[in-house]
């Protein structure tokens, strides 16, 4: 339920975002807002608590953000608080983001390595999986001890694992097949 109430806020957002043509400065500026309150636990339960009242938490957002975020972002914010909806925000901005990557034709994934790959490397490897994709892919490295080596790729709901400890259970499940 949680989720559809935020798909809708962030479609909301999006349609008033896309007719401004400020899809951009609304993603920078939403994103601002959120990661602030992931960054300030205190003022994340001073936003999120029901016993402070409405014009307190407005107040308290236009103090903070009325000189770093658009005046619509700010006006969206207070709607939010307006209808009880403030910890649905973490929700709305990832949602958002997702909106606006696929209007734009990117993906985002993760590459997970058992080294850091070098800008070059992860480079490479975007602009191969870009075309397979037919759009453009965006990946972010994780170094995972888990892995022996090769690399595990995650892209939207899709996995592709080529890790070394992969290529071994398929090796292992080869040789179980064989009759000798």
């Amino acid at each position: 339920m949680a989720q559809l109430v935020a798909k809708a806020y962030a479609e909301a957002l999006m349609e008033a975002a896309a007719e401004l043509g400020q899809m951009d400065e609304v993603r920078r500026d939403l994103g601002l807002i959120a990661d602030t309150l992931a960054e300030n636990p205190d003022f994340k339960e001073l936003f999120e608590t029901p016993s402070l009242g409405e014009m307190q938490k407005k107040s308290a957002m236009e103090a903070v953000f009325a000189e770093n975020v658009s005046k619509d972002v700010l006006n969206f914010i207070k709607v939010l608080i307006d209808k009880g909806r403030e910890s649905e925000l973490k929700d709305i901005r990832k949602l958002f983001d997702t909106m606006v990557d696929e209007r734009e034709g990117l993906v985002k994934g993760r590459a997970r390595t058992s080294v850091k790959m070098t800008e070059q490397q992860i480079q490479i490897l975007e602009e191969k999986l870009s075309k397979l994709a037919g759009m453009k892919v965006s990946l972010v490295n994780i170094v995972d001890d888990t892995i022996i080596g090769g690399v595990v790729l995650e892209i939207g709901d899709k996995m592709i694992d080529g890790s070394v400890r992969k290529k071994l259970a398929q090796i292992k499940e080869d040789l179980r097949q064989v009759v000798v």
